[in-house]
Parts: structure tokens; C-alpha cells; sequence
């Protein structure tokens, strides 16, 4: 998760200006849900992917306005240096089903905050979700989908892990 340097400053440091991770769920105004603003998602930003999907690499980044899960926590620029080196992993159930690095990003975080910002000001708030490696479901042999009930662990180094408990919800009980 990405957000201005300032305003992490303002939100995230300790009294004795030491950084430190924030856990969401105790922040509260930061990302509440009227505060976050827009929600950009990367489509085909992993190589591997890309690749698993049968999809050419594409030669701009992929867009879409989106809204997924997200978290557990902000953390300052100052404690991860390169976003480009950290490891990320998801778990079904406890079984990894992606393994990768950020490295396998086409589009780096850098690249991808310019091609945004491109007759848009980004805004604190604003989230960027940054694609997905390979390993999804609909790329295995045979084909792997979420069920209900079925615990997603999405984990990113020197970030923490987000988890979430799949619950479907019945067509007449749905609301959009």
C-alpha cells in the first residue's frame, strides 16, 4: 500500500519521531472508508502471471477501478527502502498457493505512481493495488477456486499479512 511520504510522516511517527507501523485496525481515520478516496488496480503487473495467464506482457501498465481487502497496516518509506525486493506470499487455508517477490513487478512501484499521476493528482487516501503474481486459481492445473469458508492469508514482507475468512453470501440476500 502506497501513500505520500508527508503524509505518513504526519500520521505514522512516534512522539520521539522513531517510524513505526501502524496497524489499521487501530488508526481508524487514515483509511476509514470515507476517506479513502480512489482505488486504482493493476491488471498483468507479474511476468510469472502474465505468463500463467497466456497474456503477452503488456507495454503500459493495465488499469482498473477495483476494491479488494487491504492492510494490515501503512508503513513509512523510511523502513521499507526499496519496494522492489520484498517477498509476497498467499496462503488458502494455511497451503501457499503464490510465492514471489516484487522484483516479478513489470510495472515498479515508481513506474506505476508516474503512469497514474499522469492528469491525476494522487491524494492521501488514494489506494494502488499493484497486480497479483502467479499462482492464481484459474491458472492451475486443475483450475482452483475460493470456497465458502476457505481463510486467505495475503502476506507481504515488512508490511504483515492480511487476512480474510471467504463467506458467500446467497443471491436474495445480496446487495450491490
Amino acid at each position: 500500500m502506497l501513500a505520500s511520504t508527508h503524509y505518513l510522516r504526519r500520521h505514522l511517527r512516534h512522539p520521539l519521531h522513531h517510524p513505526q507501523i501502524a496497524d489499521i485496525r487501530l488508526l481508524l481515520s487514515p483509511l476509514a472508508p470515507q476517506d479513502v478516496r480512489t482505488v486504482r488496480c493493476l491488471g498483468l503487473n507479474y511476468a510469472a502471471h502474465a505468463k500463467e495467464s497466456n497474456m503477452p506482457i503488456p507495454k503500459n501498465p493495465v488499469g482498473f477501478d477495483g476494491w479488494a481487502p487491504f492492510g494490515p497496516g501503512i508503513v513509512s518509506s523510511s523502513l521499507i527502502k526499496d519496494p522492489q525486493t520484498l517477498g509476497i506470499k498467499t496462503r488458502v487455508n494455511g497451503h501457499t498457493v503464490q510465492d514471489s517477490t516484487t522484483a516479478d513487478m513489470i510495472f515498479s512501484v515508481k513506474k506505476t505512481i508516474a503512469f497514474l499521476s499522469q492528469g491525476t493528482t494522487l491524494m492521501p487516501g488514494d489506494l494502488i493495488f499493484t497486480g497479483t503474481p502467479q499462482g492464481v486459481g484459474m491458472g492451475r492445473k486443475p483450475q482452483v477456486w475460493l470456497k465458502n469458508g476457505d481463510v486467505v492469508e495475503v502476506e507481504l514482507e515488512g508490511v504483515g499479512t492480511c487476512t480474510n475468512k471467504v463467506e458467500f453470501t446467497p443471491a436474495r440476500d445480496a446487495k450491490l
